[in-house]
């Protein structure tokens, strides 16, 4: 079956975050102007209609009338999780390890108030998702930045020595780790992750892995769990349906655990999340019936990327512009653009009229002038917005 993502689909009057914000972000003066021609690629959150198969399991379940307490009472969740990944990544994993959350944050913060005190460090490696930091204010422990390195190309890689560095200092109990990464696109290699499970086992710190980017990889690029590769006990994955099949909004994650007592440690802090009886369906069904669906996605989404990536480095002297790994979001910077950090806002967000989320809470202090684009739209959509921001900086 062939599935047309070249669909427009107005979401306006949905109350999408992503759609339906314009208030919020004139309130907060992010923006002067915000109608039915903004374009918001901010959000990473696709556009797309999600496989005709999710959508006719939901229906099912809709159908039933009746939408009570429900538990998972049998193997069949388990399997799909452990089957996706045994097949695709060759990760083996236990029922016994696998836990249902409610949101990727959400895991997050329980996993610091679980096995951290007040005031204890995270290591995270900017420039990052901004939730990370988020999280880590919100249970009061200290943000430590390992600032990743990165080259003219622009290609970031883990600056190791500095990771020594924050590891060896007993304030610092974790690394907060994200495969991809998001934002700069980085699917970690084999080594890099060894070499992280190296420093962490040395020193005595949890990983806690946020990979929900990670079935989203583009066709010459591979996703490799870390805790796939090693015997280190104190990792803690977290995945997710929400970015591969378009589910956010549903707040599905499932987080993998290593040791059963720090799982078990984890329940009587956190309880963990009740399944609704949307969840289980979901899961059985994405993880089962939606590879094909799947497999065009990650092609369209090559192409949306590559063709953003080459038109924004040709036509814009002096950007700079990931091709991502793995994700569908480019990590832009402008600094080399000769203007000022107000004047390239200005031009993107007002002028261009295309919402895109800034790099200062991703690279606090570095990211002035860094943008994030999420592609993850009909290829129509893309061009529109990529080439409203070309214009206004030709001008």
């Amino acid at each position: 079956m062939k599935y047309d993502f070249d669909q427009v689909i107005d979401r306006h009057g949905t109350d999408s975050s992503k759609w339906d914000c314009g208030a919020k972000l004139l309130k907060r003066g992010y923006t002067t102007r915000y109608d039915k021609e903004t374009i918001p690629l901010f959000n990473a959150d696709m556009d797309f209609k999600c496989a005709p198969e999710i959508i006719k399991a939901m229906e099912r379940v809709v159908a039933r009338g009746i939408y009570g307490y429900t538990s998972i009472v049998d193997d069949d969740y388990y399997k799909a999780i452990q089957s996706w990944f045994f097949q695709y990544n060759s990760w083996k994993m236990e029922k016994e390890q696998i836990i249902l959350e409610r949101g990727t944050i959400t895991g997050i913060v329980n996993l610091i108030q679980t096995f951290t005190e007040k005031e204890d460090g995270i290591i995270i490696m900017p420039p990052v998702y901004s939730g990370f930091r988020d999280a880590i204010d919100f249970t009061g422990r200290t943000a430590q930045y390992c600032w990743l390195k990165c080259n003219d190309e622009p290609y970031y890689t883990i600056d190791f020595e500095q990771l020594e560095k924050l590891a060896s200092d007993s304030k610092n109990k974790a690394v907060l780790l994200c495969n991809p990464h998001n934002p700069i696109g980085r699917a970690w290699k084999k080594e890099e992750l060894n070499r992280v499970v190296h420093i962490c086992r040395k020193h005595n710190l949890f990983i806690w892995s946020d990979d929900v980017h990670c079935d989203l990889m583009r066709t010459n690029q591979k996703y490799i769990p870390v805790a796939s590769i090693c015997d280190y006990k104190k990792i803690v994955t977290l995945t997710s349906l929400s970015k591969t099949f378009n589910l956010a909004g549903l707040y599905i994650t499932n987080i993998i655990f290593e040791d059963i007592e720090m799982k078990e440690k984890y329940v009587q802090k956190c309880l963990g999340a009740s399944a609704s009886p949307f969840d289980i369906v979901l899961v059985e069904t994405a993880y089962t019936r939606c590879e094909n669906w799947l497999i065009q996605l990650r092609e369209y989404l090559d192409d949306n990327l590559k063709w953003a990536v080459e038109r924004l480095r040709r036509n814009i002297p002096g950007v700079k512009c990931t091709m991502p790994e793995g994700s569908y979001i480019i990590w832009v910077d402008f600094e080399k653009c000769g203007m000022s950090e107000e004047e390239v806002r200005s031009r993107i967000i007002d002028k261009a009229n295309v919402m895109l989320s800034r790099g200062i809470k991703a690279a606090p202090g570095k990211g002035n002038y860094s943008y994030r684009i999420c592609a993850g739209v009909s290829r129509s959509v893309l061009e529109k917005a990529v080439n409203r921001i070309i214009e206004v900086f030709q001008k």
